[in-house]
């Protein structure tokens, strides 16, 4: 039931919502006009251990508001668009000093 939980979050939050937790506590805000927001919720309650664990899991281990582990953190820069660095990795890493420039400054 995982992918369809994180969906629903990503969903929430695609549309500009908010899910968190506070405590034990699943707090959330549905963004105006999100489809069926009471089917949501009792979706939401039905798996609340589930968006619990994926929440607790976010906080603990930094991921990504989009659920992207490889993702170092996602942000909007501008209405409805998020960038997503890479997480910092020895493959990462390789791939960036690739592109580092080899000539002398002038």
């Amino acid at each position: 039931m995982t992918a369809s939980v994180l969906e629903i979050i990503r969903q929430i939050e695609q549309a500009g919502g908010r899910m968190a937790l506070d405590g034990e506590r699943v707090r959330y805000r549905l963004p105006a006009g999100f489809q069926e927001p009471e089917a949501t919720v009792a979706l939401l309650r039905l798996h609340r251990a589930e968006v619990v664990r994926l929440l607790r899991e976010r906080q603990n281990h930094n991921v990504a508001k989009c659920g992207s582990p490889e993702s170092a953190g996602c942000y909007e820069i501008e209405a409805g668009r998020r960038i997503h660095p890479p997480r910092a990795s020895a493959e990462w890493e390789a791939w960036l000093k690739r592109w580092e420039p080899k000539g002398k400054v002038q």
